[in-house]
């Protein structure tokens, strides 16, 4: 048996941007987050923070900032 790793690191087999945009709004809404929170995460994304603890870190800090904690 042949295995075979498919790489993609240059979006051309998965869209990532739009992917993450579909994660991001379906987080905000199970959360009770507005469109300014998917639009804060997708800039926070495209700004190069794409490691997931990196990301969820400066979200709950965005958070804290937010509710004045």
């Amino acid at each position: 048996m042949r295995r075979l790793a498919l790489f993609d690191l240059d979006n051309t087999l998965v869209n990532l941007d739009e992917a993450f945009e579909v994660w991001a709004k379906e987080f905000a809404a199970e959360h009770g987050l507005g469109s300014e929170a998917v639009d804060w995460l997708i800039g926070l994304d495209r700004t190069g923070h794409p490691h997931r603890a990196e990301l969820f870190r400066l979200a709950r800090e965005h958070d804290r900032r937010g509710r004045g904690s």
